[in-house]
C-alpha cells in the first residue's frame, strides 16, 4: 500500500469514527432526557396518587365525622327523650319523611339539639310548629329551616313572637305556603320576606300588628293570597301593596282601619276578593277602588258607613258581589250606584244592605221602582224584599221596606211641575229648583189585595181623580187660552194687505 493510499484510508476511517462518536453522544442524550421525563411523569403520577389518597381520606373522615355526629342525633320523627317538642310524620325511616306536624313545649334557644335533629329528615316538605298551651317559642327556628332545603309549606302557630326579622327565610327559597297565624307579632322589619319570590299564600291573621310600613312585603313577587284580618291595623301606608302585583286575595277584616284611599290600593291591578269587613270606615270617598279594576268581591260589612260617593265604585266593572249590610246607611243614593248599575241588575250579582237604618221615606224608592224591576238577580230581589227601615210612616218602629213605602204618597206636591222651569234672569226664586229630584212614578196600593204596584203618571190620573178645586181652575183658564188663539195665530199675509191698503188711501 502506497503511503498516499494509506494517508487516505487513514483520512476516512477518522471521519467515520468522528460520525459514530458524535452519533454516541446524541443517543445517549436523547436516552438520559427520555429516562428523566419518564421519572419525571412516574413522580407525577405517583404525587397524583398520594393526593388522591390523602382527598379520599379527608373525605372519608369528612363523611364519617358527619355520619357519627349525625348518629348521635334523633329521628326527628321518632324522638324518645326530648322534652322540648315531638314530632308525628308520614314515615318514621330516616331521611323519608315528607310531612311532619310538631308540638313544642318550650324552646328558648336556637341552638337547641331539637332543631339540628331536623338533619335527620331533610328531605320535609311540609312542616307544622304548633306550641303548646303552657308552651314558649319566641323566635323562628332558623337552624332548623336551613337544615330542610326542600320545604315548601311552614306553618308557625300560637308561639309568642314579637318581631319578624330581616331575611329571616332566606334558607328556605323554594316556600310556597307560609302561615304565621296567632303569634303575637307587633312588627314585620323591612326585607323579612325578602328570598320568598316563589310563596303564593302568606297568612299573618290573628297577630298584634298596629300599621303596614312601605316596603314591608318587598320580595313577594309571586303572592296571590294575603290574609291580615284579626290584627289591629288601623294605619296603612300608600303604595304599601305596590309590589304584590299579582296578588288576588286580600283579607284585612276586624281591623281599625278608618281610612281607605286609592293610593292604598296601588299597584293591586289583579286583585279580584277585597275584605273589609268589621272595620271603623264612615266614608267611602271618590275613586277609592280605582286601581283594582277587576275586583269581583267587595265586602264592606260591619263598618260605620254613613256616606258613600257618588264615584266611590267607579271602575268596577267586574263586580258581581258587594256586602254593605250592617253599617250606618240611612239612605243609599241611586247617584252611588250608577257606576255599577249594569252589574247590580246582572242575574248573577249579589248585593245586600240589610241591617242599616234606613228610612221610611221617598229617598230609598228607587231601590224598589227601578232596581227591584230591573235586576233579574234571585239573591238581589229576596234581599230587597226582607229590607227593614225605621221612622215616618212606620212610627219610628222597624218595619218593612216595601210595605212603609206602599202607604207614602211619593208624588210631587199638588200644583208643582214635573220639570224643571228656568228661571226669569235676574230671578232669585228657587221654588222650583228641586222639582227634578222628585221620584217620577208613584208607589200605589191595590186595596183588594193590598200588594204594590207601581204606576206611570198617566196611571195615577186614571187611579186618582184630579182636585175638584184645580179642576176648576183648569176649566176656566181654557176660555181665554181659546180667545188668545187666533190673535197669536193671525196671517203675516192679512196684516201685509191691510198695511199697503191704508198707505193707498192717504195718496
Amino acid at each position: 500500500m502506497t503511503p498516499v493510499n494509506y494517508e487516505r484510508r487513514c483520512a476516512g476511517d477518522g471521519g467515520r469514527r468522528f460520525f459514530l462518536v458524535l452519533l454516541w453522544i446524541v443517543l445517549v442524550t436523547v436516552t438520559r432526557d427520555c429516562e428523566a421525563g419518564a421519572q419525571r411523569d412516574a413522580d407525577r403520577k405517583q404525587g397524583r396518587l398520594k393526593d388522591q389518597q390523602i382527598s379520599r381520606s379527608g373525605t372519608s373522615q369528612e363523611d364519617e365525622d358527619s355520619a357519627l355526629a349525625e348518629s348521635k342525633l334523633e329521628n326527628i320523627c321518632d324522638i324518645q327523650s326530648s322534652l322540648s317538642a315531638y314530632c308525628i310524620c308520614d314515615s318514621l325511616t330516616l331521611h323519608d319523611a315528607n310531612e311532619a306536624k310538631c308540638s313544642v313545649f318550650n324552646v328558648s334557644d336556637q341552638n337547641d339539639s331539637i332543631w339540628e335533629s331536623f338533619k335527620t329528615q331533610a328531605g320535609l316538605q311540609e312542616l307544622q310548629l304548633n306550641v303548646h298551651e303552657d308552651g314558649r317559642l319566641n323566635f323562628l327556628p332558623a337552624v332548623a329551616l336551613r337544615n330542610l332545603p326542600d320545604l315548601t309549606s311552614l306553618q308557625v302557630r300560637d308561639a309568642t313572637i314579637d318581631t319578624l326579622a330581616s331575611q329571616t327565610f332566606v334558607d328556605v327559597t323554594q316556600l310556597h305556603e307560609l302561615r304565621l297565624n296567632r303569634n303575637k307579632i307587633r312588627h314585620i322589619r323591612p326585607l323579612a320576606f325578602q328570598g320568598l319570590s316563589r310563596t303564593v299564600e302568606l297568612e299573618l291573621s290573628d297577630n298584634e300588628l298596629s300599621s303596614l310600613e312601605r316596603g314591608v312585603f318587598s320580595g313577594l313577587d309571586n303572592l296571590r293570597k294575603l290574609f291580615l284580618d284579626g290584627n289591629n291595623i288601623s294605619l296603612v301606608e300608600d303604595s304599601v301593596f305596590q309590589n304584590l302585583r299579582k296578588l288576588e286575595e286580600l283579607d284585612l277584616s276586624g281591623n281599625s282601619i278608618a281610612v281607605l284611599t286609592g293610593e292604598t290600593l296601588m299597584g293591586l291591578q289583579q286583585l279580584k276578593k277585597l275584605i273589609l269587613r268589621g272595620n271603623q270606615l264612615a266614608i267611602v270617598g271618590d275613586h277609592t277602588f280605582a286601581h283594582v279594576s277587576n275586583l269581583r268581591r267587595l265586602d264592606l260589612s260591619s263598618n260605620q258607613l254613613q256616606v258613600i260617593r257618588q264615584q266611590a265604585l267607579a271602575g268596577l266593572r267586574h263586580l258581581n258581589n258587594l256586602d254593605l249590610s250592617r253599617n250606618q246607611l240611612k239612605g243609599l243614593d241611586k247617584s252611588a250606584m250608577l257606576p255599577i248599575w249594569s252589574n247590580l241588575v246582572n242575574s248573577s250579582m249579589t248585593f245586600s244592605i240589610e241591617g242599616n237604618p234606613l228610612l221610611c221615606d221617598c229617598r230609598s224608592l228607587w231601590i224598589l221602582r227601578d232596581l227591584r224591576m230591573s235586576s233579574t238577580s234571585v239573591s238581589v230581589n229576596a234581599g230587597i224584599d226582607r229590607l227593614n227601615c225605621t221612622g215616618l210612616a212606620s212610627g219610628n218602629s222597624s218595619t218593612n221596606l216595601i210595605t212603609s213605602l206602599s202607604v207614602l204618597d211619593c208624588r210631587p206636591p199638588a200644583g208643582s211641575t214635573a220639570t224643571t222651569r228656568r228661571p226669569s234672569r235676574g230671578s232669585t226664586s228657587t221654588s222650583s229648583t228641586h222639582a227634578e229630584e222628585q221620584p217620577k212614578l208613584p208607589v200605589m196600593v191595590n186595596a183588594s189585595s193590598a200588594s204594590l204596584q207601581l204606576s206611570s203618571p198617566v196611571e195615577s190620573k186614571e187611579v186618582r181623580p184630579q182636585d175638584p178645586v184645580s179642576s176648576a181652575a183648569t176649566n176656566t183658564a181654557l176660555p181665554e187660552q181659546a180667545s188668545s188663539a187666533p190673535i197669536a195665530g193671525a196671517p203675516i199675509a192679512t196684516i201685509c194687505f191691510s198695511l199697503v191698503f191704508a198707505s193707498t188711501a192717504l195718496l
